[in-house]
């Protein structure tokens, strides 16, 4: 389930619990609860919804599993509605008779118009809006302060309406026109250019996104590998799929794909499983192959434990790429490289970025940061980038860095050299205090040549005299 189809789906379910069809809206919040498992807003809802049809029991189970997450009134709320003796023995001011059941939550004390508060459903980058103004009739630019994450174009922010409905606005551009940016990050101020009436923003409100690759851990584990991607800690196999996988090394893939499918059906949460049989269906024969199915798999393996596993997290790239995903493919095997701690590991990795870059026709991407080590700016366009350095967005002294990989180094050490456009904000200057220079020696030669002239001539007036 994409991070789109679950912000739909959300938005779906609590239609239905405002309307009270609380049979409708746990099917829903089951749904997403299975896709994002142990989201306390889905909880919350799913358990009220289980009250209402008579599924207490099951609630209750529920209730546990995220009462330490939840705020002391709403566990309270809860258990008054799935236990009347507690609401019976309640003071009346504090709860309702005994004799009459306990109403759900009224919407507005259930927080889905704090979609900033639930990152389990909305993602961890959230901003403060300052200002909105309309652009035109379906865009809007704001300003805003950003308190974590990062902002990317083509995210989508999930914004609360003044009437405290979460809606949904896609990021057209961060930056101004003249100075499109790539990325705006924490503790950055922001303009941005979204796709959203102007009536829907609220300054002084938050925003919430879920960046493309939040379904991927932030950091990973990547130990030494051998050539052929022998096991790692979430890809260790018994014997029966050490054969499975001297089948696929030897590209027997029909006999292969047998034996997977056969090992899944009876292990359905095997990790191994579900990775192996991903490579089949992405590097089989045309009997075999089937790509949208291979993203599925591996996806299951990531679920399952593949998370610390470079094994999984290549193979999810791959697949990605595969499915015309390319770019979020890079993104993950970038966030697998940052996590990477062990120098040899780490640059192979490198090369395998740089590799995926020139496989699928992805380009060259540099980052810019300041004498913070902050990135200020990012993009793939020479063009841009040397209107960002020429106007001064992008100061001359700053680092950059080549494809999220290698060290930072010097502007006029490493793109300038590359590209002549760039290279001439750099000659200009330097080419300046050259000609200077050469300049002031010349004047300097020839103001001691007329010295010496002088000398002479007065010398030899002196020997005649």
């Amino acid at each position: 389930m994409t991070n789109e189809e679950a912000k739909e789906l959300y938005i779906e379910a609590v239609k239905a619990f405002e309307a009270k069809d609380h049979e409708q809206a746990l099917t829903v919040f089951d749904q997403l609860d299975a896709a994002r498992p142990n989201s306390r807003h889905v909880s919350y809802h799913r358990i009220v919804c289980m009250a209402h049809l008579g599924r207490k029991h099951e609630a209750r189970s529920e209730l546990e599993k995220i009462e330490s997450k939840l705020e002391a009134d709403k566990v309270g709320e809860l258990k008054r509605l799935l236990n009347p003796d507690i609401a019976a023995s309640a003071p009346p001011a504090a709860a309702p008779p005994a004799a009459a059941a306990a109403p759900a939550p009224s919407p507005a004390a259930i927080p889905v118009a704090e979609p900033q508060a639930d990152s389990e459903v909305y993602g961890d980058n959230v901003l403060t809006i300052e200002s909105a103004f309309p652009k035109s009739n379906d865009e809007t630019t704001i300003t805003g302060h950003i308190k974590r994450g990062t902002f990317r174009p083509g995210d989508s922010l999930t914004i609360v309406t003044p009437d405290g409905m979460p809606i949904v606005a896609p990021i057209v551009r961060i930056g101004t026109a003249e100075t499109p940016l790539k990325i705006a990050r924490e503790g950055q101020k922001a303009i941005m250019l979204l796709q959203v009436e102007s009536h829907h923003v609220v300054p002084g409100s938050s925003a919430s996104s879920v960046s493309q690759e939040e379904s991927y851990a932030e950091t990973m584990v990547v130990g030494v590998n051998d050539d052929d991607g022998s096991a790692s800690s979430a890809s260790m196999m018994d014997g029966a799929l050490l054969e499975i996988d001297r089948q696929i090394r030897g590209k027997d893939y029909a006999g292969a794909l047998a034996k997977i499918q056969g090992h899944l059906t009876e292990n359905p949460q095997s990790c191994a499983g579900h990775r192996l049989i991903a490579k089949v269906y992405l590097e089989g024969g045309p009997d075999v192959q089937d790509h949208a199915k291979a993203l599925e798999h591996v996806r299951k393996a990531y679920e399952l434990g593949g998370a610390e596993d470079p094994i999984v997290v290549d193979l999810l790239a791959q697949a990605m790429a595969a499915n015309g995903e390319a770019e979020h493919g890079l993104r993950f095997l970038e966030r697998l490289y940052a996590g990477t701690r062990e120098f040899e590991a780490k640059g192979a990795l490198g090369q395998r970025i740089v590799d995926f870059r020139t496989r699928h026709n992805l380009g060259h991407s540099w980052e810019f940061s300041d004498t913070y080590g902050d990135v200020i700016f990012e993009s793939n366009d020479i063009t841009e980038i040397t209107r960002a350095i020429k106007s001064g967005t992008v100061p001359k002294s700053s680092l950059c860095k080549r494809d999220h990989v290698g060290e930072w180094r010097k502007v006029e050490d490493t793109i300038a050299l590359e590209h002549p456009t760039i290279g001439a904000l750099f000659e200009t200057s330097s080419g300046g205090g050259n000609k200077s220079m050469i300049i002031y020696i010349i004047i300097a030669l020839l103001a001691v040549t007329i010295a010496i002239v002088l000398f002479n001539i007065m010398g030899s007036s002196g020997t005649e005299g």
